[in-house]
């Protein structure tokens, strides 16, 4: 068979096209009369040579991240606050505080968190003993049924959510005076400092300003009239 030169020579140019085109970045098109390109310059940035908004790149993701360099912050330990003169231990292991027990009040579900001050992590199987008025304003301190306290554990993501009625205000006894409705808190986890501490209730007219805005819910309301609301403690890292 015969070789033809020309088609060497057509076959040669077919061929550095096709490689050409391999190696060109998406959305630059081949012109065949444009003169070769003068290098690209050592301090310029191959990636920004290539087109951002030409056809066939695909969009920028925006990750929402600021790759600054810098860790985030530790989480701060929650305030402690007063005990109170009502605390009792060896209280009941149980979500619902109630205890089958029917009152007129507000039902009301807790949802906490419990987490390490030094990476801001979940503490999974940290106690939390939890107790509060009754919707009369009066602690259960002598039945067996131990009403409206629990000590419990939280689950693998640090959580638990408790179901009890929501605490009233109450007179102080001798005092002239009304004490805001409010949770009272303990919390335990491995190489952490204990904490006792209360929750109070935003917009209480009883609220009197001794305890930290950091220890203040905002419930939300439900269409049946019940109530929730989710806080996190934090525990400091021993």
């Amino acid at each position: 068979m015969t070789f033809d030169p020309h088609r060497r020579k057509l076959l040669h140019g077919t061929l550095a096209t096709v490689t050409l085109a391999a190696c060109r970045p998406p959305g630059v098109k081949h012109d065949p009369g444009a003169t070769t390109p003068a290098p690209i310059d050592s301090t310029t940035s191959v990636q920004d040579t290539l087109p951002i908004d030409g056809p066939g790149d695909g969009s920028l993701l925006d990750t929402g991240w600021a790759d600054t360099g810098v860790s985030p912050p530790a989480c701060s330990a929650t305030t402690p606050f007063a005990e109170g003169p009502y605390f009792l231990s060896d209280a009941p292991d149980r979500t619902d505080l109630r205890s089958g027990v029917t009152l007129s009040g507000t039902l009301f579900t807790l949802y906490l968190t419990v987490r390490s001050d030094r990476d801001c992590a979940p503490l999974a199987g940290a106690i939390i003993e939890l107790w509060h008025c009754d919707p009369d304003g009066d602690y259960d301190m002598t039945s067996s049924d131990m009403l409206f306290r629990c000590r419990v554990r939280t689950d693998f993501a640090g959580q638990v959510a408790l179901t009890t009625y929501k605490p009233v205000p109450y007179e102080l006894d001798g005092e002239d005076r009304w004490m805001p409705a409010h949770f009272h808190l303990k919390a335990y986890a491995a190489r952490h400092e204990a904490l006792t501490t209360q929750l109070r209730f935003t917009g209480d007219p009883h609220d009197d300003g001794s305890l930290p805005t950091s220890l203040m819910m905002t419930p939300t309301v439900h269409a049946d009239g019940s109530e929730s609301a989710a806080y996190t403690l934090t525990l400091e890292a021993t």
